[in-house]
């Protein structure tokens, strides 16, 4: 065996207890690793998948504008382009459904038929672009199979498994249900709905190789509205390429903040990871040199003391690799399973995090060791042999000090660099380690402060000598600190991702505010039925939209000159409520001098399709008419919405609320009245009080205004405030077991620490010193570095939140505010101080029970 691995195993076993606690630091901080990046990575996917059920996952989309087909030879062109990962065709159209068994009727003499609207889609690409639930069977594979919903399982009195024939000229089709979707009912607007092959729909139309859509999915990193302003040239002038309903809403932006969170947190896991092995193995370096210089006295050289240090810093790293990846794995599998409701997808396995944990813990540990191996390899042995007498260096707190601040003002140079991707990538690599190690040299001066601070008064309250615990600490300040910066991690971990989950959810929730409720009728809401609902008593606020066809004088804005209407829909509306009770984003112009014209009726504002299809812009005129009447406006403003695109397509309600409809102008309600002669109301925004429930909303609504639909806002904003927060309470849950995942690891590098001080232990009770000071040091000291290492973990978790805040705004296009996490931070710190205590305990009662002579032997 080479002298290198003996020395290795002379080392490991020498001090089995040293080593078994060493391990199993090793292991939590390879356990860290993994669990926060399969934990993540669950969050994420399932949050992912929530928006696909919700909304869709389509990036981009090519549209009719004007309701129209277009060849389906423009989709075997899209996917052409290298910037499209997938695409895939739809279909609108309805057809009419008799059951093929059974009779026509049903014993109270209605018709068993149904006209649904149909939705022609690729089935083996549906699930990629919109994930459906099912509340039986399963969706279709063939041609001849479709999904249905319930109203049309009604209607037709089937189930899975039974065939329906498409009454049509020519042949008929016959179509067997293979599964019903979960879609809840909205009353007597919503039309049955079913989903077949968008082949076998153009055939049953009469309408082969066209199509009314396409969905676009992007590859990775590529701009959507760059993307659509490149190709938008290249596709015939009837049909419009945009930005899809996930990209519109902001859904994409929150879930490309989950992937940006993942590689941080994975990365500061990693680098969390380096500072717990490479403390847990300089914890005895002075001993370590001790007695490798006595090996250097008996003959052993230079290369076999380093490659023996290493090779067993080394050997414990990949020890810890070895458990720790498949007990993070295990931790994540316990979280996911106890947040299965929110993480309906389970468990992901992160492979990048795995590779991480495992590499990480091996390098890390070899890291570690290489400062004792080099240190005993450098001196000469009777200069190592008296290496625990020499006092600590006289400026050494200060020069820390000096150089944790400035690397942190590093951090802050790199994270000032202009382009948002070139930061992005230099904060992860350099910035982040480099203000990681910046704190991690602050907890020595942070440590000696608190010592300073604190030490009077907890020598008061353990009984223990006025100037013991703070000699103590100022004999090893860097023990202490060290030990305090390993301790910051968990902290840290707490505070970026908690202050990140709730910046982003109150920022992206902010981002989607529209009305409490929606009462609509497509032929009017009378004026009677309006004030009703306004003067029920749990109605805080409305609005009152109305819409009218207008005609676009001399223009054809969308679809073929001469063939599309010309018309465009002008919706009047209160604009300080409208504005007050939605959030709407300006795309182009400044609301405060837009606002006042558009009162005045001296202008319009209008949807962002006319910029993107056609170049229309703040400045330019437009003439509307209605007969013969026509007026001239001049556009003030481009307008989008996140939110009010989901509201209009899960009531179904577009033609009466369209903010985001290709063809939309806006108008005050009042210009509308007095230029078009034409007040009327078709949807009610209607702001509720907190304690009116949906139901019962909706049942009031009914008495006051018969004949008016009412459907609550506020179950939109739940389902969205859902995702949000499920995110928020699986973050937060990793980060506080991230934060008892470190500090144990660090408890087992504390516990190491006080066994390797039993020398200094044995002098203390060999001149007199009692057991419960003894205890009362230890304690103490492990209070104080808890202390140093929750200030450290704070100054480094508020830093990298604010990076994040930065980040998110850039790259994910996040308008967020960092929010201060006090009460996380209160956690944590309590947290971090108990594992201290708790870790130093059984160590010193170890210590304890051996005499004086035992521990100076």
């Amino acid at each position: 065996m080479p002298p290198a691995w003996r020395l290795a195993r002379t080392a490991l076993w020498g001090r089995p207890g040293r080593t078994a606690l060493l391990l199993f630091a090793t292991t939590l901080a390879a356990a860290l690793v993994a669990a926060v990046a399969c934990s993540i990575a669950s969050a994420r996917d399932s949050v992912a998948a929530g928006f696909g059920r919700f909304i869709g996952n389509a990036d981009a989309r090519i549209i009719h504008p004007a309701g129209g087909r277009f060849d389906e030879s423009l989709l075997q062109l899209v996917r052409a382009w290298p910037e499209v990962a997938a695409a895939t065709g739809r279909l609108g159209g309805s057809l009419t459904l008799v059951p093929a068994d059974g009779p026509p009727r049903r014993p109270d003499g209605t018709a068993r038929r149904a006209t649904p609207q149909v939705v022609g889609v690729d089935f083996d690409l549906l699930p990629r672009f919109r994930r459906l639930e099912l509340e039986a069977g399963r969706l279709p594979q063939a041609d001849d199979e479709i999904l249905i919903d319930p109203r049309t399982a009604g209607e037709l009195d089937v189930a899975v498994g039974d065939t329906v024939v498409v009454q049509r000229f020519g042949p008929p089709i016959r179509l067997t249900v293979t599964g019903i979707e979960t879609r809840p009912d909205l009353g007597a607007l919503q039309r049955p709905r079913i989903h077949a092959d968008r082949r076998v729909l153009a055939e049953a139309t009469g309408r082969p190789g066209t199509l009314t859509g396409i969905r676009i999915d992007l590859a990775e990193g590529v701009d959507v509205a760059a993307f659509c302003d490149a190709r938008g040239g290249e596709l015939p002038a009837e049909v419009l390429l945009e930005a899809a309903e996930l990209v519109r809403t902001g859904f994409d932006r929150r879930s490309r903040y989950g992937d940006i969170a993942l590689r941080v947190l994975t990365t500061m896991a990693f680098i969390s990871c380096g500072f717990i092995v490479v403390i847990g193995l300089t914890s005895g370096v002075h001993e370590s040199q001790r007695e490798l210089a006595m090996l250097r006295a008996v003959g052993a050289s230079r290369t076999q003391l380093f490659g023996g240090q290493l090779l067993s810093g080394l050997l414990l790293g990949a020890g810890g690799a070895v458990a720790g990846v498949p007990l993070g794995i295990g931790l994540s599998w316990v979280l996911v399973h106890f947040w299965r409701s929110l993480i309906p997808e389970g468990l992901s396995l992160h492979g990048p995090g795995l590779l991480a944990a495992a590499a990480g813990s091996v390098l890390a540990a070899g890291a570690g060791a290489l400062w004792p191996a080099v240190a005993a390899a450098r001196i000469s042995p009777l200069e190592a042999m008296r290496v625990t007498a020499r006092p600590p260096w006289r400026h050494g707190t200060l020069a820390c000090l000096m150089a944790g601040l400035v690397l942190i003002a590093v951090h802050h140079g790199l994270m000032r660099t202009p382009d948002a991707d070139t930061r992005y990538y230099r904060y992860a690599f350099a910035g982040l380690p480099l203000l990681f190690i910046g704190c991690f040299l602050l907890a020595v001066p942070l440590v000696r402060l608190s010592a300073i601070i604190l030490a009077p008064g907890l020598s008061r309250l353990l009984r223990l000598p006025p100037d013991l615990l703070r000699g103590s600490i100022a004999a090893a300040p860097y023990r202490a600190g060290f030990t305090a910066g390993a301790l910051m991690i968990g902290m840290a971990l707490l505070i970026t991702s908690w202050a990140g989950a709730v910046s982003v959810r109150d920022g992206f929730i902010e981002r989607i505010r529209f009305a409490d409720g929606f009462a609509f009728r497509p032929t009017g809401i009378s004026p009677e039925q309006v004030q009703a609902i306004a003067e029920l008593p749990f109605v805080e606020e409305i609005c009152e939209v109305g819409q009218l066809q207008v005609r676009l004088v001399g223009e054809q804005v969308f679809g073929l000159r001469g063939i599309s209407p010309r018309n465009v829909v002008l919706v009047g509306f209160d604009s300080e409520q409208f504005f007050r009770i939605n959030r709407i984003e300006w795309i182009a112009g400044d609301p405060a001098t837009a606002m006042p014209r558009l009162r005045a009726g001296e202008g319009l504002l209008v949807a962002e399709q006319f910029l993107t299809a056609k170049g229309y812009g703040v400045g330019d005129r437009i003439t509307l008419g209605v007969g013969r009447f026509e007026r001239e406006f001049e556009i003030l403003g481009v307008l989008s919405a996140a939110g009010l695109d989901v509201a209009a397509q899960l009531f179904g309600i577009q033609s009466a609320y369209s903010e985001l409809s290709v063809s939309c102008v806006f108008l005050d309600a009042a210009v509308v009245e007095r230029e078009f002669d034409n007040g009327d109301v078709h949807l009610v925004q209607v702001m509720l009080s907190e304690d009116i429930s949906d139901e019962e909303a909706e049942a009031r609504v009914a008495e006051a205004a018969p004949g008016v639909l009412f459907r609550s806002g506020r179950s939109i904003l739940g389902m969205i405030t859902d995702i949000a927060d499920a995110t928020l309470a699986v973050q937060t849950t990793v980060a506080f077991g991230a934060l008892v995942l470190a500090s144990l690891a660090v408890a087992g590098v504390i516990a190491a620490d006080v066994t390797a001080r039993r020398f200094e232990f044995g002098v203390l009770r060999s001149i007199g010193t009692d057991r419960r000071t003894i205890s009362g040091l230890v304690a103490a000291e492990a209070a104080l570095m808890a202390c140093g290492g929750a200030l450290a973990g704070t100054v480094l978790g508020l830093q990298m939140a604010m990076a994040d805040i930065s980040l998110m705004r850039d790259l994910a296009g996040l308008d967020v505010r960092l929010h201060l996490p006090m009460a996380a931070a209160a956690a944590g710190c309590l947290t971090v101080l108990g594992l201290a205590l708790l870790a130093s305990r059984p160590a010193a009662r170890r210590l304890l029970r051996r005499p004086p002579a035992g521990l100076v032997s």
